[in-house]
């Protein structure tokens, strides 16, 4: 009979991604998500869906944007980017 024994001596380097995901939610997903906000269109390129009526008179009655996805525009403005823990960069909004 033989006798086969395998040892995994293998050992990897822990590797960091939190500045690379840092630096693509700040310079590339947060201006990207402000700036299809401000142009009125979706992640895909395409245009929003228009403001239903009950939203628009709302919108008129208490003086805010008649743009969608803007009211005040604390929305736009609240987009961040925060490290939390080694090896996890959280893209969210607040507010």
């Amino acid at each position: 009979m033989i006798s086969v024994s395998i040892k995994n001596n293998i050992s990897f380097p822990k590797l960091l991604f939190q500045e690379d995901l840092m630096n693509i939610a700040n310079k590339i997903f947060i201006p990207t998500m402000v700036q299809n906000i401000d142009n009125q269109v979706s992640l895909d390129g395409s245009p929003l869906p228009s403001l239903e009526p009950s939203t628009i008179k709302y919108k008129i009655r208490n003086g805010l944007s008649l743009e969608t996805l803007i009211a005040t525009g604390k929305l736009r403005r609240s987009f961040t980017a925060q490290e939390k823990g080694e090896y996890i960069a959280v893209f969210g909004f607040y507010g």
